[in-house]
């Protein structure tokens, strides 16, 4: 099942139901990650205590352009291993099965993207963009507890943040991010929050992209 959660100044968000019979393979993988073998991020920007003061938006104008996130606090693995083959061919499955640009069309690529564990104290990711990678995404989250994760974007029409939360197990979304206008969103946990990211495009965005998508 697919749900379109929100459309916002062309920007477009869906939350799917991860195919039930996988979804011990994303949970064994995800606690089979050594907490202390990944690379540990924290940094807060200036007159910030915790994560809520540096994600509040009633202090952000949004005016200035932000590629990659500046602070955080996770825990960044090397996202390429030994189960590349089979996460690659599952999230093409969805997004041909799931994302109406990609159904009926001969050319689909997937890349990962990334792997991060957010702590369960005060775990985040600021607000970025990532507009300079455009393409679609898809992101696995695997959580042990609902409503204690989230992502956010910001709704420049609305004027407002709109947060989608994790639930218990396997939360999947997707999401458009492109040069113009930009998407920009940020993510916070007070519970452990595994995060496997994908970059999905098709042959026209090969084409004028490039290997840019290729890292």
């Amino acid at each position: 099942m697919t749900s379109k959660m929100d459309t916002c100044y062309e920007k477009e968000f869906f939350v799917f139901d991860w195919p039930e019979e996988e979804t011990e393979f994303v949970k064994d993988y995800c606690n089979s990650q050594d907490l202390e073998e990944g690379n540990y991020q924290c940094t807060l920007p200036l007159k910030c205590n915790t994560a809520q003061e540096a994600l509040d938006t009633s202090h952000w104008t949004f005016a200035e352009k932000m590629n990659k996130p500046f602070d955080s606090k996770i825990i960044i693995y090397d996202c390429h291993d030994e189960y590349d083959d089979k996460f690659l061919s599952l999230v093409e499955r969805m997004a041909r099965e799931r994302l109406p640009v990609f159904k009926d069309v001969d050319f689909v690529k997937v890349l990962r993207s990334s792997l991060h564990v957010y702590p369960e104290d005060d775990g985040f990711m600021g607000w970025h963009t990532n507009d300079d990678y455009p393409a679609w995404r898809i992101y696995l989250t695997y959580t042990e507890e609902a409503d204690k994760s989230y992502i956010s974007y910001w709704d420049e029409i609305k004027e407002e943040e709109v947060r989608s939360y994790d639930k218990k197990g396997i939360t999947c979304r997707a999401f458009y991010l492109k040069e113009s206008p930009p998407l920009m969103h940020s993510i916070a946990a007070q519970t452990r929050r595994w995060s496997v990211g994908f970059k999905i495009y098709n042959e026209k965005q090969w084409e004028k992209y490039g290997g840019v998508y290729d890292e």
